[in-house]
């Protein structure tokens, strides 16, 4: 048969304990990927954390603990996806990438309870870093087929990184006018909007 409202929302209380369950860690006061496998938590946290904030399904004692690991990820260019880590390997989804995406999940989830200060601190850092490289893209050249290619202002970038340049790991970062120019938007509105200046 068809799924009632009451159906929906039986199902979203149990997707909330199941996130609650497997991926808090009361030692860490974070929300971490679970192992299904191994049984454990991730090791790193992520830029992820947020998305039970986004979410609304955290408990304000939950949120509350997030934030104070908020300096696990936040840089001077906005939050990196994982913390720092000694693995060699270069990933484009690590802890020195700054995504789009995650900075949206951040900025929401800060605000809707009531972290109006470190959602708009995170806004700022993001409008900075895609602002900065949009004048003057960093690095200014990348090699394609063994040529050197000039990056030209005026740009926005798929991915960035927390040193403020444009991120270049495994792939070479496109120009896109999608999630980084949106959740520029995003950030600019909530910077200048007067009612998230209120705690």
């Amino acid at each position: 048969g068809v799924a009632d409202g009451k159906d929906w929302e039986r199902k979203a209380e149990k997707r909330k304990a199941l996130i609650n369950k497997y991926c808090w860690d009361e030692k860490r006061g974070i929300y971490l990927d679970y192992d299904f496998k191994n049984k454990r938590h991730s090791k790193l946290a992520a830029a992820t954390c947020f998305s039970p904030l986004y979410a609304g399904i955290a408990s304000p004692q939950q949120a509350k603990r997030v934030v104070n690991n908020l300096k696990l990820l936040e840089t001077d260019f906005g939050l990196v996806t994982t913390e720092f880590s000694e693995q060699k390997h270069v990933y484009q989804w690590d802890h020195i990438s700054v995504w789009a995406p995650m900075q949206a999940l951040a900025i929401i989830g800060l605000d809707k309870y009531g972290f109006k200060d470190d959602a708009k601190r995170i806004s700022s850092k993001y409008l900075d870093l895609v602002s900065k490289n949009f004048f003057s893209p960093l690095p200014n050249s990348y090699m394609k087929d063994s040529l050197n290619v000039i990056r030209k202002p005026f740009k926005v970038y798929e991915k960035y990184t927390s040193d403020g340049k444009i991120n270049d790991r495994e792939y070479i970062a496109n120009t896109m006018w999608g999630w980084s120019a949106g959740v520029w938007g995003l950030a600019y509105k909530y910077v200048i909007d007067k009612k998230t200046s209120k705690k």
